[in-house]
């Protein structure tokens, strides 16, 4: 009969585990802020201007934008599926907009309202499609796209619509020289990643992503979730087209 040896390791607690993968996250992480330390130091000793506050104003709103696209296509993504229609659903949002604030007259609410609604449906619209056909992610959304340029384009004819003044505040305006779009995405990206670690329904999209059929078995509606992320994903979708359209000063196409 074997015997134990003491210098050989037992079988680890999935705990354990966990704690290991997350020391390797964090270390890829934290050599993407080295590098990314060490990119802004070179540019910073090449380019007197590069670290102005001007600069930093600029990088940091066009950032932004990029994040908030990024997470539309995110919360696809973590359930196992793509949104190739996220900017197609960004333009069209725009369209709405400028038509809610200068063919139709509504208050600036009223009409980013409708604008994030237009998203919402968009990616509800995507997400019954992918559930209920049972069509793969890539043909819907990829259909989806061409059907919201056509749209765009057929109702603005390429132009862009006027916007009130006030409505550029928040996308050109800043807080001690921080654009208010960077701290809202930063409010933002916050809000979603407690909702992943922390909420029964950011770990029941996660579960559905990680394997979908062990995630049916366990009792989480996949489907549901499916359109979910669909949903949330043409949200933000939405959310950066308006205040693409607020740093512009118009609803282009």
């Amino acid at each position: 009969m074997a015997k134990n040896d003491p210098k050989r390791p037992g079988p680890r607690s999935p705990r354990a585990e966990a704690g290991d993968r997350r020391e390797r996250i964090s270390g890829r992480t934290l050599g993407l802020i080295i590098s990314a330390a060490i990119l802004f130091a070179v540019l910073a000793l090449i380019s007197q201007s590069f670290i102005s506050g001007y600069t930093m104003f600029v990088v940091s709103r066009q950032m932004a934008f990029y994040v908030l696209v990024a997470l539309s296509q995110a919360f696809c993504l973590v359930v196992g599926q793509m949104n190739l229609a996220v900017g197609a659903i960004g333009s069209i949002t725009t369209i709405v907009l400028g038509l809610g604030l200068e063919t139709w007259g509504l208050p600036a609410w009223v009409a980013v309202i409708l604008a994030l609604g237009i998203g919402l449906l968009a990616g509800a619209l995507n997400g019954l499609l992918i559930t209920r056909l049972k069509i793969d992610s890539f043909i819907v959304t990829l259909s989806m796209m061409f059907i919201f340029m056509g749209l765009r384009s057929g109702i603005s004819g390429g132009s862009p619509y006027k916007i009130p003044e006030s409505f550029s505040f928040i996308g050109q305006k800043s807080l001690f020289g921080v654009p208010y779009v960077f701290l809202l995405v930063v409010l933002l990206l916050g809000l979603v990643g407690y909702m992943f670690r922390n909420t029964i329904f950011g770990r029941r999209l996660l579960a559905t992503g990680g394997n979908a059929a062990a995630a049916r078995l366990s009792g989480i509606a996949t489907d549901r979730m499916v359109v979910w992320a669909h949903v949330l994903s043409g949200a933000f979708a939405a959310l950066a087209a308006v205040l693409w359209a607020s740093k512009l000063g118009s609803a282009a196409p």
